[in-house]
């Protein structure tokens, strides 16, 4: 460390390590940004390709021109509805009927935004009256089709949810429905949409894919007890859901054992989406402190209620009926309409009537959400991060911090024998590195390296401008009978976290990584070898396999924008 030969080569190296790690970042960020735009593409194609053709009147379908096929999608941000401008201009064509104006090129402007930014629209505190325009049915949540546009006849017959009222440009904002493109247009081109509203109500198909199978968690109360879930559920595992009560016929070619194992695997799919949605909806509750006891009992009576009084159990469903339930939801428990029309989608059905699509469409919705948008985020595998040389120096920096040396592998201790500050039960422990500034002075140039992957996020989590700090460097020992199996758990609080394993994959059986498959809600084991590190949002929940055999070290670093902390995971 003295050497002045070594520190020049150690300069070069850190040079170079910091170059390649740049060119990687701009790789990683142009292939992201082009999977992005494919799945984007083909996710709107297969919705539109699904979609009954809107009512076009003739005058519409004359002058509408249908968009090339194969043409590439590009969806703006979900605050992007902020940063689109919409102005009128003068057409000589078609002058009588665009007495009012008419919607010219969106000048759409590119924003920046970061996922712990929220992307909630709030209510406008000013409505136009009737005599501005405004129809009874045009409110807040209500869904439209825009009909008589010129210069953007490729939105002319598309769906749309109506946002909110801009008291300067006179328009309504909009989002176009199955997408995140916002647009401002006049009130005479908006036309209300008679239907079922499909975001709370499932069609006579989608009843008849329906089973009996219900989980435990957040639902509205139906008459029936909920069933509790098993001790393997609990665990994190799939279990056999069991057989449905309800389902398709069989093919007359299938024989009975096919489809009693195509009904059972119907189920476990079924079991699996609630509880990953259920997940995802606590969130949202959390926000509002409406996660727990009375309040969340407050919340599922007022919808209840306000269904049914408002004929939302029936079968046929005028749309200003859900969008008022959806300002009600809003104005009653002081929620954003985003997550209102979220709740009232929830909430208003029984879950064991909740069909697929339904469950998808609800899951869709939080996805776009920034308090669970998080959830849409991938993990970043980085193979071979640290080397041997580097994964010794961990465990000389734990024995170091402890002034004890680690059990022997043969020992069979618990992990309460190994180095630790805080136990997680018997057969989990952690040690806080970071204590007393421990690892940045005796690890400067490693905990440099992992700070210096971390910020440089090769998939583009928050914006680099963001200072980040250390919030815990921890030491992780896992033992047979336990590891992270709190479902929906959350480094709460933290920007980025990294997880490296220190042990040898042969070492130990068990204990694999997990996250959430997106829209399936089943975990899915991300598999690393001794050196190899993940990285991720902290808030993207994640799970540890429990360990049944052989010994578990893992090193776990968490940034966050609080100043670097010296204590443990909260001074």
């Amino acid at each position: 460390r003295d050497d002045p030969a070594d520190a020049s080569v150690s300069a070069q190296l850190l040079a170079l390590t910091t170059a390649m790690v740049e060119q990687q970042k701009q790789q990683a960020a142009i292939l992201v940004q082009l999977q992005q735009q494919q799945a984007v593409t083909m996710a709107m194609e297969a919705r539109f390709a699904a979609m009954p053709p809107p009512a076009i009147s003739t005058a519409q379908a004359s002058t509408r021109t249908p968009a090339a096929p194969g043409a590439t999608i590009v969806s703006q941000p979900p605050d992007a509805c902020a940063a689109v401008s919409v102005t009128p201009a003068p057409s000589t064509e078609n002058s009588t009927a665009n007495t009012n104006g008419e919607l010219a090129e969106a000048d759409v402007r590119a924003t920046e935004s970061s996922l712990s930014s929220s992307s909630s629209v709030e209510s406008s505190a000013f409505e136009p009256s009737v005599g501005q325009g405004k129809e009874e049915w045009l409110v807040e949540g209500a869904l439209a089709q825009i009909r008589g546009l010129n210069k953007r006849q490729d939105l002319n017959g598309r769906q749309v949810i109506v946002l909110r009222w801009e008291e300067k440009t006179g328009r309504w904002s909009v989002q176009i429905k199955g997408g995140t493109e916002c647009v401002n247009v006049l009130p005479s081109n908006l036309e209300q949409i008679e239907q079922t509203s499909s975001a709370v109500l499932p069609s006579a198909d989608e009843e008849a894919r329906v089973d009996e199978v219900s989980t435990s968690g957040l639902a509205p109360s139906t008459g029936n007890p909920t069933v509790a879930p098993t001790a393997v559920a609990a665990a994190g595992t799939e279990a056999a859901a069991p057989p449905a009560t309800a389902t398709a016929a069989a093919s007359p070619k299938a024989s009975p054992k096919a489809a009693a194992a195509k009904t059972s695997a119907t189920s476990e799919d079924r079991v699996a989406r609630l509880e990953y949605l259920t997940l995802l909806l606590r969130q949202l509750l959390f926000k509002y402190g409406l996660d727990k006891g009375a309040t969340l009992k407050t919340l599922i009576d007022f919808v209840e209620a306000s269904a049914k009084s408002s004929g939302l159990g029936e079968k046929k469903l005028s749309l200003p009926r859900s969008a008022q339930l959806t300002r009600d939801i809003s104005a009653r428990f002081g929620t954003s309409i985003d997550d209102a029309h979220i709740f009232a989608s929830y909430f208003s059905v029984p879950r064991e009537r909740m069909s697929f699509p339904q469950m998808d469409r609800i899951t869709e919705g939080l996805m776009r959400l920034g308090d669970t948008a998080v959830e849409g985020t991938d993990v970043a595998i980085l193979p071979g991060f640290l080397s041997s040389e580097e994964v010794s120096e961990l465990f000389e920096a734990a024995k170091a911090q402890s002034g004890t040396s680690l059990p022997a592998k043969t020992s069979g201790a618990k992990a309460s024998a190994y180095p630790h500050h805080v136990q997680y039960g018997g057969a989990h422990s952690a040690l806080f590195l970071h204590r007393d500034g421990h690892f940045s002075k005796h690890c400067s140039r490693l905990s440099l390296k992992i700070q210096t992957a971390m910020k440089a996020q090769p998939l583009s989590y928050i914006s680099p401008q963001i200072k980040l700090s250390v919030r815990c460097a921890e030491f992780h020992t896992y033992t047979p009978g336990d590891g992270l199996s709190t479902k929906g758990h959350r480094d709460l609080g933290s920007i980025l976290t990294m997880s490296i394993l220190l042990s040898d994959a042969k070492e130990a059986a068990g204990g694999a990584f997990m996250t959430y498959d997106r829209p399936t809600g089943k975990l899915v084991k991300h598999r690393v070898s001794k050196g190899d590190a993940i990285l991720f949002h902290s808030e993207k929940m994640h799970n540890v396999a429990p360990i049944t055999k052989g010994l578990r070290h893992s090193f776990v670093m968490e940034l966050w924008l609080g100043k670097a902390n010296t204590t443990d995971r909260h001074s």
